[in-house]
């Protein structure tokens, strides 16, 4: 059996650089356990991967073998968000804090760790052939992006997760389910708001995307001379898809039905005072 690939992430509260502003204690430790469950139960499982992660409040306290995610105010360009490569090129990933910074910086945790690089990807079929003789493309393998939308998103401890798709989405004839939350019916396809990007035959780099509800094909020619502005084909291909960051958005609709599946607040605090209670019973 293949051993599993062991990666340590930092969630970093970087609002400020220098740690004067800092997101509240109790919101970077509920969304890094929400993650770490996740990434266990969800993430971990599918794709042959253990993962910790933990909190941090500035990131000078990051050790040196974990890849921050760094949670920003203000990230100036809102293209840049998502994974890039430092100078000695190990990976991070950048994130801005809002009401449901949750989602991103689960995609990009999940990112992370399926496709550290930037660069992994997979020979099979184009979208929507499953016919082995057809010329195989190169899927650059980014699980979260073909079901992109924050609609199928999904809650853990009250904090809202990315869904991504499991191995099977990319394999000729995989056997369902695709995704985690079960949304699409074939490999290989797309929900709306999703895309996914390609190499084809010629060499040419495809994006076909679901955007807007309609389906659409873009060719990006071939892959670019490495610059500092392109670390990996994922920075590159990312900064060519300004709609992605139209799919995160969070519709009232998925607000209202949120807050009706989350009474979490009025279940914890009743534990609690139950907890307390028996406490300073057993200390009577």
């Amino acid at each position: 059996m293949q051993p599993m690939q062991t990666f340590k992430l930092a969630l970093v509260s970087d609002l400020t650089p220098d740690g004067s502003e800092v997101i509240p204690a109790a919101e970077l430790q509920g969304v890094s356990a929400a993650i770490q469950s996740q990434l266990n139960t969800d993430v971990g499982p599918q794709w042959g991967l253990s993962v910790t992660i933990d909190p941090f409040n500035i990131l000078n306290e990051v050790p040196l073998d974990y890849w921050p995610i760094l949670v920003c105010k203000d990230i100036g360009d809102p293209d840049i968000e998502g994974v890039h490569k430092d100078p000695d090129h190990h990976p991070y990933a950048l994130v801005t804090y809002d009401e449901y910074w949750s989602l991103t910086a689960s995609h990009e945790a999940i990112e992370m760790v399926i496709a550290p690089e930037g660069n992994r990807q997979l020979f099979t079929a184009p979208p929507g052939s499953n016919d082995p003789s057809v010329e195989k493309v190169a899927y650059l393998i980014e699980p979260c992006d073909p079901v992109y939308s924050a609609e199928y998103g999904y809650p853990i401890n009250g904090w809202l997760m990315s869904n991504f798709c499991y191995p099977s989405y990319y394999t000729l004839a995989g056997l369902p389910p695709y995704d985690k939350q079960g949304q699409l019916t074939a490999p290989r396809t797309l929900s709306p708001g999703g895309y996914v990007c390609y190499q084809d035959g010629a060499g040419d780099w495809i994006r076909w995307s679901m955007f807007d509800g309609n389906y659409d094909t873009t060719n990006f020619g071939k892959t670019p001379v490495m610059t500092s502005e392109r670390s990996s084909l994922r920075s590159w291909l990312d900064r060519k898809t300004s709609k992605r960051l139209e799919s995160l958005k969070v519709s009232s609709a998925l607000k209202s039905r949120l807050q009706k599946k989350q009474p979490m607040r009025g279940r914890s605090e009743a534990r609690v005072k139950a907890l307390r209670d028996h406490i300073k019973s057993l200390q009577s």
